[in-house]
């Protein structure tokens, strides 16, 4: 597993929302990367964290969204099986606050711990 971990605030367009990258996790044989970001809106929401997958040759924009859980920060721990296993653990997360668990995204299995 190799993980990197980032800290950039990018402001979203048009709402005022600013996006946090916490982490990005290669997989194993470097063809896909598992981003987890938080969104933070201000004081008028409870802004989100989820967990994205994308092809290592493509920007964050081609992400596809695989988890989803209202509220941040959340203690998560994202992690590569192997080179199409996916695991996410989210210690704090209850289960009325995850709006999207997905189980599979093409070739890549998804497991929750």
């Amino acid at each position: 597993m190799i993980a990197v971990g980032l800290m950039l605030l990018m402001p979203s367009l048009g709402c005022g929302c600013q996006e946090e990258v916490l982490d990005e996790i290669k997989s194993i044989d470097n063809k896909l990367i598992a981003t987890v970001v938080t969104r933070d809106c201000g004081a008028t929401t409870q802004g989100n964290t989820w967990v994205s997958i994308r092809d290592s040759s493509h920007n964050r924009d081609d992400s596809k969204q695989v988890f989803v859980v209202k509220r941040y920060p959340h203690a998560m721990q994202v992690a590569w099986k192997d080179a199409n296993h996916l695991t996410i653990h989210c210690r704090d997360c209850k289960p009325d606050e995850i709006s999207l668990q997905i189980v599979q995204l093409d070739s890549v299995q998804i497991s929750y711990e």
